[in-house]
């Protein structure tokens, strides 16, 4: 229908999160004519069914996750960017807080883990993983209950992020 076009969006059909791709380059993204959009996106396709660089909602994840897809080098950026933000919330005088969106298939509570192992983490964290919106139900929820920690230390993973629009 017309909620997957751009002609409906212009209408203001659709009150969804866009995300408008620099350059509109869905080739370097792997997104085509065959790609499906993950549950809860929309990949915006010109009047011949090509993509025409516009995602919304869950659709604009898939370049992130190209992106910022695990490896060596992004878990020290990872960690790097923990002991930053710690550091930033000991210059507040924050004790406490809530990482309320963290990509665990990304390897950031890893780096919270590793922060913690090396004795600096300085803030108690809570950690509230996200739900994947692709994932199957079972297998995700699977994952996420083997990542609970609530044991009273710096560092608990006890809540799980999720929209619902």
């Amino acid at each position: 229908g017309e909620r997957d076009t751009v002609a409906g969006i212009e209408r203001g059909e659709d009150d969804s999160t866009i995300h408008p791709m620099a350059g509109g380059d869905d080739d370097a993204l792997g997104i085509d004519r065959d790609t499906v959009a993950p549950p809860g996106g929309i990949i915006v396709r010109d009047d011949d069914g090509e993509p025409n660089g516009i995602l919304v909602d869950a659709a604009g994840e898939l370049p992130w996750n190209l992106a910022l897809a695990r490896s060596e080098a992004l878990d020290e950026a990872n960690y790097a960017a923990v002991l930053l933000g710690l550091a930033a919330n000991n210059g507040h005088g924050i004790t406490s807080a809530v990482d309320a969106r963290v990509y665990w298939r990304r390897g950031y509570v890893e780096a919270y883990e590793r922060a913690q192992a090396d004795d600096a983490l300085t803030v108690r964290m809570v950690l509230s993983l996200w739900a994947y919106p692709d994932a199957d139900d079972d297998a995700q929820l699977s994952a996420l209950a083997a990542r609970y920690r609530d044991d009273g230390g710096m560092l608990r993973v006890s809540q799980i992020k999720v929209y619902a629009d």
